[in-house]
């Protein structure tokens, strides 16, 4: 295989629908796409970030690398797998080459894993002030060591030369940071089997979640109804619009109420936290925009105008290889993970390093040592003896510090248990909390002649549709829901009267409203 001369490298992203492959150069401007390719992953094969059937992975994606000449021998990978743990956490500020050792030490209490068997990376989201000292905000994530070890040995097998292994969150991160607009944004990235949910501040990560729902649910559904196979059911949603603009309407449409509901509480979660601060931008990526509908939902449901993404701002194309530029926003997690990777390194290959690293250290070491013994016959007594003076000075400065590093770990533990507190308060804590009261209000204002077929509550969103007497009964409802200070946003759709079985003149109508928690 030719030697990587040409600063390109090969970038590989995995999940259970598919292979992303893509041939990337980077220049302190932009990244440049010389070539990408999609190809089904291999049946059984890989599950969840691991690599169950080696051999039949290799073959398919060599086969990928030799049809399409991508010859460079450097490979990245962006795994994406529910395996990998992420926790936010806040530290005291100190050097970058300390961070990991914190991290290490604090591990158990972040993650409550066998950390013998995880590797852990982190990132710096920013650095903040509280009560006058310094702190810095890190996002830290442990992967288990044996699935990064897949990655290596899948390497070999594609004899290729691992230059980075990369969570599938901080690679879309660092690409996506650069696409959004000032102030606030939620970023959602829908693949196959989950979605990853990003808010940045100005463009400084604030929360990232993985959802465990992602395409699959809705093509799924799809498939059942029309009894279609995976391939065709997706390509029906894409030529018709079989995703309404709201939940409740139908089956298929309603096969994303979990996707949507799980979106909606890490958006509420983060505007809890920021005194109910409405974000201003809202984003959605990833080929499912291309699915009739599917943003539009999203934008009625999240309460937001969601825009799609379909250009990458710092990301070119090679025109010699006929890459087209319409393709190039799904491989964003191949992209990202060529511009600041957190690089797994599976603890085999770290004491590997470190072996190779010693031995160099001791030859140096040999080489110094004969220097020195030179140097020290030429020295004077005196000037040694001052430096032995000098040095014990600092070690007694330094015993006298000993217990600092003590105190930061109680400081991380205390501080992360309190965090931890606060979070948990939140997510048990929502406007569904106050639905008996709506329904109270429901039961005493509710006009006589009036009869609810349906119901559905999300988060305090309400959407009811019944029968009344007459529509001036539906109106007389809307005042006294209208009177209540915790409800908001009444609204009413589909308002029809007819004459029912009986001859009698019947009012049909969907209503929605809000209702919000009433803190005691």
């Amino acid at each position: 295989m030719a030697a990587n001369k040409s600063g390109k490298v090969i970038s590989i992203a995995i999940n259970n629908e598919y292979v992303k492959i893509a041939e990337l150069s980077k220049s302190k401007k932009e990244v440049m796409v010389h070539r990408i390719v999609t190809v089904a992953t291999p049946y059984d094969s890989y599950d969840d970030g691991v690599i169950k059937d080696m051999k039949r992975m290799g073959t398919v994606i060599r086969q990928v690398l030799d049809d399409n000449r991508m010859t460079t021998d450097s490979v990245v990978f962006s795994v994406s797998s529910t395996k990998v743990a992420t926790k936010e956490v806040v530290i005291p500020y100190v050097k970058e080459k300390k961070i990991h050792g914190i991290i290490q030490m604090n591990a158990s209490e972040y993650f409550p894993v066998d950390i013998d068997r995880y590797l852990f990376q982190h990132i710096v989201i920013n650095k903040q002030e509280t009560d006058g000292a310094q702190e810095l905000k890190l996002l830290v994530m442990a992967a288990p060591s044996d699935m990064i070890e897949d990655y290596y040995e899948l390497s070999e097998t594609l004899n290729l030369k691992v230059q980075a292994i990369d969570y599938s969150g901080n690679s879309s991160m660092q690409l996506l940071k650069h696409q959004i607009k000032a102030g606030s944004s939620v970023i959602i990235q829908i693949e196959n089997d989950s979605t990853t949910v990003s808010i940045f501040e100005n463009g400084i990560l604030q929360i990232q979640r993985i959802v465990p729902y992602g395409k699959s649910i809705l093509v799924t559904e799809v498939m059942s109804q029309f009894g279609l196979n995976y391939e065709n059911a997706l390509k029906k949603l894409q030529e018709e619009k079989l995703v309404r603009s709201r939940l409740g309407n139908d089956p298929i449409t309603d096969s994303l109420s979990y996707l949507v509901r799980n979106v909606n509480r890490v958006v509420d979660y983060y505007t809890s936290r920021n005194s109910n601060k409405a974000l201003d931008n809202a984003y959605m990526i990833g080929n499912i925009t291309t699915i009739g509908g599917f943003v539009g939902l999203f934008t009625n449901e999240l309460g937001m105008n969601m825009e799609a993404i379909d250009h990458l701002y710092g990301v070119s194309k090679d025109k010699k290889t006929y890459v087209q530029e319409e393709n190039i926003p799904n491989y964003v997690n191949n992209i990202g993970a060529l511009l600041s990777p957190v690089n797994f390194v599976p603890l085999k290959v770290q004491q590997k390093v470190q072996k190779s690293d010693t031995s160099k250290y001791y030859k140096l070491l040999l080489a110094l040592s004969v220097a020195g013994a030179i140097a020290m016959v030429s020295t004077p007594l005196s000037s040694m003896l001052s430096a032995k003076a000098e040095r014990d000075i600092l070690q007694r400065s330094i015993d006298k510090l000993a217990d600092v590093e003590l105190v930061v770990n109680e400081y991380n533990l205390a501080k992360d248990r309190v965090d931890d507190l606060s979070k948990f308060k939140v997510l048990t804590s929502n406007n569904d909390d106050s639905l008996q009261d709506f329904v109270d209000v429901l039961e005493k204002k509710m006009p006589s002649d009036m009869m609810l077929t349906s119901m559905t509550v999300a988060s305090g969103a309400v959407t009811i549709h019944g029968t009344a007497g007459s529509k001036s009964s539906v109106a007389k409802l809307i005042q006294q829901l209208q009177s209540e200070s915790f409800i908001s946003d009444v609204k009413v759709s589909n308002e029809t009267e007819n004459k029912n079985n009986a001859g009698a003149i019947e009012a049909t109508f969907s209503l929605t409203c809000s209702f919000t928690k009433i803190e005691e």
